[in-house]
């Protein structure tokens, strides 16, 4: 067994409540290219002691940089504005692992749809220390769906689709809506609805094409296990978004991935459409250092996932597309 399949092995008797293997520290440099090294020192493995430290320095760490975040959130949201919805990664941390070290961010998610928004993008513009444009595509007229905003080290992404809407998906009024009071540093704040976190993750994916590592694919294992639990194992709400916003060849494949791992029992899938095979070619295969497919198939891949009524818009757009200010 090599380093990838032993931390897979780890990761699976973890979410499955089995007795934990132990963990060579050459496993650990492959947990860090997952972005899970966190995650192996909060599942706390048998493992020598410098391997360890390496964990808990890592752990360490990234609990550090949430509490930056969440202290210049507390600092900079304005009074005047409604409660936003904290999504993504920092969700999964809060909500699911409970556990800010043991889930790596880089920034801190938040969704506010129009016009609290521009109001917040407006007083943010002012005081943050830098501004940093949309990471997807721009196209002439079409508003941002995203700004970034940073206070030293600290970036506080605004959102107001979770993607931009040339490529459809649910909008930031849809989440928002659906979504559930919770508190982060001492304010009010929303969280998605446990099928909505799925949803949302589901678009994350489509965002990047489809390029998976083993932290996105433990974040959907945990999201979905939260969501049977609340609902006594149904899975209709999410099946629903699923079907509603044509992200269901997305789902299949990223379904067909977790159930490859066998981190948890997987839902079943139908037989693959002939886009699924053609999304799993063109897809770098899961290993021990996470790939990205090259530019030519990272286009291909986003188009394929793009519902079919909008293609012929986002390929004309495309021809008139700004250069993106970063990925």
């Amino acid at each position: 067994m090599d380093d990838f399949d032993t931390l897979v092995a780890l990761l699976r008797a973890w979410l499955r409540g089995q007795p934990l293997p132990r963990l060579p520290a050459s496993a650990l440099t492959v947990a860090e290219a997952h972005r899970v090294a966190g995650l192996v020192y909060h599942i706390r493995p048998p493992m020598d002691q410098p391997t360890e430290a390496r964990a808990r320095q890592i752990w360490t760490t990234q609990a550090g940089h949430a509490l930056r975040l969440t202290r210049t959130f507390a600092a900079q949201w304005p009074k005047t504005a409604p409660p936003p919805l904290v999504f993504k990664g920092f969700d999964i941390a809060e909500n699911v692992l409970r556990d800010p070290g043991a889930r790596r961010v880089s920034d801190l998610d938040l969704l506010l749809p129009d016009p609290a928004w521009a109001h917040v993008h407006a007083v943010w513009s002012r005081s943050a220390t830098r501004v940093q444009a949309p990471r997807a595509e721009r196209y002439q007229g079409e508003p941002a769906y995203e700004a970034g905003f940073a206070w030293d080290d600290a970036l506080l992404e605004l959102h107001r689709h979770p993607q931009p809407q040339h490529r459809g998906g649910p909008s930031g009024f849809f989440v928002y809506a659906r979504a559930r009071p919770g508190v982060l540093s001492g304010l009010d704040v929303l969280y998605p609805s446990a099928p909505d976190r799925v949803v949302l993750w589901l678009v994350n994916q489509c965002k990047g094409s489809l390029s998976t590592d083993l932290a996105d694919l433990v974040d959907l294992a945990l999201a979905l296990r939260a969501l049977e639990a609340e609902t006594d194992g149904s899975l209709d709400a999410l099946s629903a978004s699923v079907k509603r916003f044509d992200l269901e060849a997305a789902w299949h494949v990223c379904l067909r991935r977790l159930a490859s791992t066998d981190l948890v029992d997987a839902p079943r899938c139908p037989t693959p459409t002939r886009l699924e095979r053609a999304l799993n070619a063109l897809s770098p295969e899961l290993g021990p250092v996470p790939r990205t497919p090259s530019p030519a198939r990272f286009q291909a891949i986003k188009l394929a996932l793009t519902p079919a009524r909008l293609r012929a818009g986002v390929v004309a757009r495309g021809l008139r597309a700004k250069s993106p200010g970063r990925r």
